[in-house]
């Protein structure tokens, strides 16, 4: 049930185009820069283990959602302006599925210019009945429309590709005769191409990345994530991304790191976190530097 006072979030106001593929559903109105408190869909995780990869993948796009959201309801940035997602953070435990799971954003260090929010540092808190679950961050930076066309001006658009056969999972990863592995992508998937967009959306990475750890670590929950998006991939016709994988361990935690791009330029970094299944020693754990392991075998 939504409280009286709750109003119905736009389709447009989450970016995507179709229904299904929205994951808020309303929110309570709030002063300008304050923070708000977005409502997820009844059904916004049925059927996913809270376990497994795919389940972080789904609170990712939450919380892109949420950033994308509280920026346009919360911060007035009119809709045409280019959002520009540089680092998306996540930890925590795993929510119940079934519970009723609100949202709360706030901004800490905005930027104004003019008037017009520039970049925040997107606080995102997830409550299951009232009880703080999950939380996270979204570093957005926002473009005015008519920069963002100047800058982004002559690039591929996802439907100017070639219609590809439909990957259901939306990647296949193989090994790349350069080293290191090939991400081919169907750039017509529903989830990471929902509207035509100029560039690999951040979210394919993050499943890539999900993906990978998965593979790396059968059935090890997600526990957290870091990736930070360092400059845009373009499309191009062969649909084909370059990635490298490494891992690590602290005192706590297993590392899971995947790069996207060059070898000596990434693209972007992204880290997938899960607690250690053997714990270090104590000669082990003062080896290792804080959130990072000091040694990474690179796979």
């Amino acid at each position: 049930m939504l409280p009286d006072d709750a109003v119905a979030i736009p389709l447009e106001y989450t970016h995507k185009r179709h229904p299904e593929e929205a994951l808020l559903r309303a929110y309570r109105p709030v002063p300008r820069g304050s923070e708000i408190e977005l409502f997820l869909t009844s059904g916004w995780a049925a059927n996913f283990d809270t376990r497994a990869a795919e389940f972080a993948l789904r609170v990712a796009e939450a919380l892109r959602q949420s950033v994308i959201v509280a920026a346009h309801l919360a911060h007035d940035v009119p809709l045409g302006d280019a959002f520009v997602m540089e680092r998306m953070r996540l930890r925590g435990a795993s929510p119940c599925t079934d519970a009723s799971t609100t949202v709360r954003v706030a901004a800490r260090s905005p930027r104004i210019a003019g008037g017009r929010l520039v970049s925040m540092i997107a606080e995102v808190r997830f409550f299951a009945d009232g009880e703080e679950v999950l939380s996270g961050e979204g570093y957005l930076r926002v473009v005015p429309d008519h920069v963002s066309r100047r800058m982004r001006s002559g690039r591929t658009r996802s439907d100017e590709l070639e219609v590809p056969t439909p990957i259901e999972q939306g990647f296949t990863v193989h090994p790349s005769p350069e080293g290191g592995l090939a991400v081919f992508y169907d750039a017509r998937h529903p989830l990471f191409f929902d509207h035509p967009v100029d560039h690999v959306p951040g979210m394919l990475l993050i499943a890539v990345a999900l993906d990978a750890f998965a593979n790396r670590f059968p059935g090890r929950p997600v526990t957290a994530f870091d990736a930070r998006f360092l400059d845009f991939i373009e499309l191009d016709e062969s649909r084909l991304l370059s990635m490298r994988a490494s891992t690590g361990r602290t005192a706590l935690r297993s590392l899971h790191r995947v790069h996207f791009g060059p070898a000596n330029r990434a693209s972007a970094v992204i880290d997938v976190y899960s607690a250690s299944a053997v714990p270090l020693s104590m000669a082990e754990a003062a080896s290792s530097s804080a959130g990072v392991s000091a040694s990474m075998r690179v796979e």
